[in-house]
């Protein structure tokens, strides 16, 4: 989910803290202050400026962000009807490609608006963030913020974090404690704070030597008004402060008066953000003029949230990091298709990972079992099937999808009205080999057998392609003689066809056979 910047560039970040401090009713009251005057700028496209009066994607996220610390939830800021949420999806393509950086901020901001990551604004944010990963490497992009930033925003969707990811933002440090922005830079409060959550996020724990030098280097730099600084000597201000002060508290950092943050007599962090408020408009203020950005940085530091996602927008009990329906109660976290788990006979050898799986809750996902068809419509079926489980994909259990035989005329109520492979390929209007996004599964096998994209070779832009995961019987999404091993046993263990996993028939044909084994071996180089 989601966080904001610092210094010249607008970023984000985000993570969860393992401990939090509670900001007390003064600072309540100016977050709530900051808010009116965030609410009072928004730009009739539903935008928020930055450095001109226009609005712009990076500005707007760092509103986003700033909002949803303080507990409010950012769509229902409007102007003329139009919220943050309507602005972005018209930039989301442009923006996302303009840098990685960018690429992992717009999907913190999708994920923090509880929007779905993979289909935002005609693109799927997730996908576009993984193409700028490279696994041999560990690196994202070119710079700290952005791996950084990559690290956070895999955190924000429950994705796992590669260790390798984490152990190359970890070299970048520099000798002095703290991380630059690129190369040659030099080191900056604004970036080592960013990359002291992320760090966090990876598991990193805040006794880790590199931790603890990155802390060491915020201390060396707080001026003697307990702000921050972009860099020692420049003067604090709130954007920075309120940066900083967020990883403080991730690392669980005693901010208080009389703690190690104090300057004396009160001088501390929130202290400074307080007086830079303007008692009239309710802005930070950089250097003496109300500023937006600063007062979309300064913000979760006033309310000390960690990250935005921390804050409990919908009142259910759960921090927003924790609530798989952030702005939408759902106390019991109910989530159908969280990891897609084959609904066939037990065994140690069921999926836990499937392309369509998201980790949106029930209560809020349109589709809860990523059938094609919408909860709502579930009850009423289509072509005399009655009704359809809205938990349940396949209801009928004959391998094909629900919104798959709704469209093409057969019923999903009935196993003996199943479309054939042939059908599922006249209904695309492709021969029955075209596999368009070459991942390893044709076109029919994704649309009837899994709902998936047809033209996107990662679906859910976990990393892993759609085939590779679908053949990764044992979940490692790397396919080899261990996972045609596990086929071959599944095969032999129950002589009904029906009785076989359906996770492991790959061609979704009804059977585990010959076939399955081709497109199993033919995926060992590719995964």
């Amino acid at each position: 989910m989601r966080r904001f910047l610092v210094a010249c560039l607008a970023l984000t970040a985000v993570v969860a803290a393992s401990t939090q401090s509670f900001a007390a009713e003064p600072q309540m009251d100016a977050a709530d202050n900051a808010v009116s005057y965030i609410d009072g700028i928004q730009n009739a496209d539903g935008g928020f400026p930055g450095f001109s009066p226009s609005s712009s994607a990076g500005s707007t996220l760092d509103a986003v962000f700033a909002l949803s610390a303080a507990g409010v939830d950012p769509k229902s800021v409007t102007n003329g009807g139009l919220g943050p949420d309507d602005y972005l999806a018209t930039q989301a393509p442009a923006f996302s490609a303009s840098s990685p950086g960018s690429a992992a901020k717009l999907v913190q901001g999708v994920l923090t608006m509880d929007l779905d990551e993979t289909n935002f604004g005609s693109i799927n944010p997730l996908a576009v963030m993984h193409s700028n990963y490279t696994p041999g490497t560990g690196a994202y992009g070119t710079d700290t913020f952005a791996q950084s930033q990559y690290i956070l925003a895999l955190d924000a969707a429950g994705l796992p974090i590669p260790p390798l990811a984490v152990t190359y933002l970890a070299s970048l440090q520099l000798g002095n404690g703290s991380w630059e922005y690129c190369c040659g830079f030099g080191g900056d409060t604004n970036t080592t704070a960013l990359a002291i959550r992320a760090l966090t996020a990876g598991g990193v724990v805040p006794a880790d030597p590199d931790i603890v030098a990155g802390i060491a280097f915020l201390m060396a730099n707080q001026e003697a008004d307990g702000g921050f600084p972009y860099l020692l000597s420049f003067g604090s201000e709130p954007n920075s402060t309120g940066f900083v002060t967020q990883a403080l508290v991730a690392v669980g950092q005693n901010i208080d008066a009389g703690g190690p943050w104090d300057k004396g007599v009160g001088l501390t962090p929130q202290a400074f953000l307080l007086g830079s408020q303007d008692p009239t408009t309710g802005a930070l203020e950089y250097f003496g003029n109300d500023d937006a950005f600063a007062t979309y940085q300064g913000l979760p530091g006033l309310t000390l949230a960690a990250f935005p996602e921390q804050a409990d927008v919908d009142g259910d009990g759960l921090l927003y990091a924790a609530d798989n329906c952030a702005t939408v109660a759902n106390p019991a976290q109910a989530n159908y298709d969280a990891n897609f788990i084959d609904q066939t006979p037990p065994s140690t050898q069921d999926d836990l990972t499937w392309i369509m799986s998201d980790g949106r809750g029930d209560v809020c996902d349109l589709d809860a079992d990523n059938d094609g068809i919408a909860n709502g419509a579930e009850a009423t079926g289509c072509n005399s099937s009655g009704s359809l489980s809205s938990t349940n994909r396949d209801t009928d259990g004959d391998r094909v999808i629900d919104g798959a035989e709704c469209a093409i005329g057969t019923n999903p109520g009935s196993a003996a009205s199943k479309p054939t492979p042939a059908q599922c390929a006249a209904h695309l209007s492709v021969s029955l080999p075209t596999d368009t996004d070459a991942d390893g599964i044709r076109d029919a096998t994704e649309f009837c057998g899994y709902m998936s994209s047809r033209t996107d070779s990662d679906t859910d832009g976990d990393g892993a392609d759609d085939g590779c995961e679908v053949a990764s019987f044992n979940v490692d999404t790397v396919v080899n003689p261990a996972d045609m091993g596990l086929l071959a046993t599944e095969m032999l263990r129950a002589a009904l066809p029906s009785a076989k996993l359906a996770n492991m028939d790959v061609n979704k044909d009804g059977v585990l056979n010959p076939a399955d084994q081709g497109i199993v071996a033919s995926l060992f180089v590719p995964c």
